[in-house]
Formats: structure tokens, sequence, C-alpha cells
């Protein structure tokens, strides 16, 4: 890998996030793993992060309970610019509604839609691509 990043994977699955985590510390590109079930919890952490210790990258699951991901999405545009520019968001979902695939793919805060089980080598292909790692 030329670089590690820190990653902040957002999904109300615990089976998800634990196979997330355990794929990219086997791929090796990032040094810290950030869990949330919660998005509202994540956001929270967001809010009291700078730009040395936000993560690089947020992998965000689409349809969660209490806030979604679009809700999130809201959300995180109200964080600090340079906060905001810094982080690479990815949107994961099992949804075949082409109504959130379209409105992922519309918005200028996600850089990529992948749809689960996600394929940790077309994330890492992806993230080399647009220079994240």
């Amino acid at each position: 890998m030329d670089k590690r990043i820190q990653v902040m994977l957002i999904d109300d699955n615990g089976i998800d996030l634990f196979l997330l985590e355990k794929l990219i510390n086997i791929r090796g590109f990032s040094h810290s793993v950030l869990k949330y079930i919660n998005p509202i919890e994540a956001i929270e952490y967001l809010k009291t992060c700078n730009e040395q210790t936000c993560p690089d990258l947020i992998l965000l699951d689409i349809q969660m309970p209490g806030m979604d991901g679009f809700e999130f999405l809201a959300a995180f545009e109200n964080l600090p610019k340079p906060i905001v520019d810094k982080i690479h968001i990815v949107m994961v979902s099992s949804s075949l509604n082409f109504t959130d695939n379209s409105r992922a793919k519309a918005s200028s805060l996600v850089k990529a839609l992948f749809l689960k089980p996600l394929s940790i080598d077309d994330l890492v292909t992806h993230l080399k691509h647009t220079n994240v790692i």
C-alpha cells in the first residue's frame, strides 16, 4: 500500500462491521478502523475530531434505522468544511432500490457506491484510482 489511512465504518449490522474490519485489516490499508452501529454517534464523533484525527474514509450503509445514510450525509454536510473536504465517503448497500442508488450516485459527497457484499478488491481499486491510498 502506498499509504495507510483511518477508516470509519457505519452500518447497523454488527456482522457486516466485523467482516469489513477483518477484510480491511487483512488488506492492510488502514492503521485504524472506527466502527459505529449508530450513525448519530458517528456524527457526534466527527463533530469533535480535527483534520488529523478524523477518518480519511467512511464506508456508509444506506438503510439504517433512526438515521439512514442520506440523513447522515445531510448532517455530515454541516460539519466544518476542512473535515467535509478531507473525508472520502463510499456508500455500501444491499438495496437494489433504484431511487436509493440514484440518490447516492447524485450526491457530491458520495465518491462511490458498492453493493453488498462489498468486494474489498473493488474497494481497494477505487481507493487507489482516487488516490485515497
